[in-house]
């Protein structure tokens, strides 16, 4: 139970952190393939906790834009086709409901997507 939800939310979270740390050392140069996907994989680690998904959504926008002005369209349908679930967006306006005061960084990171 909370166990297993509490791991969840940890990889999830070094995830997060991994991803965010491969997207700043890379920020200023075009990255090999092999780095594109090692990218898109540890994403995929921050979709797994429902409770993680606007994290989620809010790193595959910046991973997306770094990806389309590198002219790399491709790997930015992979990320929306095949990496962030289709309830991504649905659970991100629901986090802005709960946020209250907060809701406008939710609602922030769904237009931007």
């Amino acid at each position: 139970g909370a166990d297993v939800h509490n791991t969840t939310r940890a990889a999830a979270a070094a995830a997060a952190t991994a991803a965010a740390a491969a997207a700043a050392a890379t920020a200023s140069t075009a990255t090999s393939t092999s780095d594109d996907e090692a990218r898109v994989r540890a994403l995929g680690w921050v979709c797994l906790d429902p409770m993680q998904r606007p994290e989620a959504v809010r790193q595959a926008n910046a991973l997306m834009r770094e990806l389309l002005c590198d002219g790399k369209l491709a790997r930015c349908e992979q990320i929306v086709e095949t990496v962030l679930p289709r309830d991504s967006l649905e659970l991100v306006a629901r986090a802005a409901d709960a946020a209250g005061t907060q809701r406008w960084w939710h609602e922030r990171i769904a237009h931007e997507h």
